[in-house]
């Protein structure tokens, strides 16, 4: 995979280098290679979408996606290309820099539709894998309060009414939830 990367990476510098137009041309050409070399190695990788990915491959990807976002800021695809290194650092369990990722498409691109999935997800991280109940809230709320029509915004609340609680005391509210339903 190293091999790969350094080769397309050659062909970039060299297509850039050899490029002597004005810098709106060599942006375009840069965002194009770009782009191509994203879409050239998720083929490959997802190529067989039930083997899992190798993680130097998936690391790979996630500096790719985190680079474009950084060069191309104002370009469609880096939200996009945020919350795609936001997924595959927290399927590698690197949820912090999961969170750093989706957090940025809240803070940068407020209006992008993938905002009210960056916050689930961010609180869900929280949450689940970090521990933080008080952060996963404050996630939680944002969705609520800011998207109270989104598919998740049940989710979050009900992920906030079972904060704290066993396993255990959730399955009996179930049960009473249910024996009164059935009154």
């Amino acid at each position: 995979m190293k091999n790969i990367f350094a080769f397309l990476i050659s062909i970039t510098a060299v297509s850039c280098g050899t490029n002597n137009t004005d810098n709106k041309e060599r942006y375009v050409n840069e965002k194009e290679i770009a782009v191509r070399i994203i879409d050239s190695l998720e083929k490959v990788l997802l190529k067989n979408a039930d083997a899992p990915i190798d993680r130097q491959a998936g690391e790979t990807m996630v500096n790719l996606y985190a680079d474009f976002a950084k060069k191309f800021p104002d370009e469609k695809k880096a939200p996009d290309y945020l919350f795609k290194a936001a997924e595959v650092s927290g399927a590698f369990g690197d949820y912090k820099h999961a969170i750093e990722f989706l957090n940025s498409i809240c803070e940068k691109y407020s209006t992008h539709d993938k905002v009210p999935d960056a916050l689930f997800l961010q609180g869900f991280y929280y949450q689940d894998k970090i521990q933080d109940l008080n952060k996963a809230k404050v996630c939680y709320d944002k969705l609520i309060i800011n998207y109270p029509n989104h598919h998740y915004t049940n989710d979050a609340e009900a992920l906030i009414k079972f904060f704290g609680k066993t396993d255990e005391e959730i399955i009996n509210e179930f049960k009473e939830k249910e024996k009164r339903g059935k009154s």
